[in-house]
């Protein structure tokens, strides 16, 4: 059924004839259904080229996390934390966290708390808010430039990232969430062109 209020009658008969009626309303509320779903959208390693390294879940554009790319800094709501300095240059030395910008929060889904919850099987805003509002929250932490040594807050720093995780961002102004998987973690160890595969749902 498509929302609304329902009221159904069940009329009982014995062997006899005699009838009997009883009656029941239901109402049901089936949730809003999600706008958009973004396949196949990459966030660059930040410590690569300009105008990469932060995205905008809405168009899935990329900017830069102090540059504007296909999109500007300030349309984006997650950013990549860059590299780990310790690790000498060449090398496996890209973090794979990922933050939240501008004001947006980024929690990491936890799936004890959602029961039967899956990136495919999500169809309603309200599945996304449900796993955000139970979520695990993240604590803010620091990126380091390599450069020149300087560093700048980041809100909500994640964990290693990992291929099939799930993430939600709820927006700066509140009024939209984000579901977020991650596809792959994809690595190179020579030219800071590493990138994630994110799928969207919002």
């Amino acid at each position: 059924n498509t929302d609304g209020f329902y009221s159904y009658t069940i009329q009982i008969e014995d062997l006899t004839g005699t009838t009997t009626e009883t009656g029941f309303d239901v109402t049901v509320n089936a949730g809003t259904p999600i706008e958009a779903e973004l396949t196949t959208t990459l966030l660059l390693n930040q410590a690569g080229d300009p105008g990469h390294g932060a995205l905008d879940l809405d168009e899935g554009l990329e900017a830069g996390v102090s540059t504007d790319g296909a999109t500007t800094k300030e349309q984006t709501e997650i950013r990549d934390m860059g590299l780990d300095c310790t690790i000498p240059a060449p090398g496996l030395n890209w973090r794979r966290q990922i933050a939240s910008t501008n004001g947006a929060e980024l929690r990491k889904v936890d799936l004890s708390a959602v029961e039967n919850f899956t990136f495919d099987g999500v169809t309603t805003k309200e599945e996304i808010i449900g796993a955000f509002e139970t979520g695990f929250t993240l604590a803010d932490g620091e990126a380091v430039n390599c450069g020149n040594g300087t560093t700048t807050t980041a809100t909500n720093v994640s964990d290693v990232v990992t291929a099939d995780e799930l993430f939600v961002v709820k927006n700066s102004a509140g009024t939209r969430y984000y579901l977020l998987k991650v596809i792959s973690v994809n690595e190179t160890d020579m030219d800071n062109e590493d990138w994630y595969e994110i799928s969207v749902k919002y």
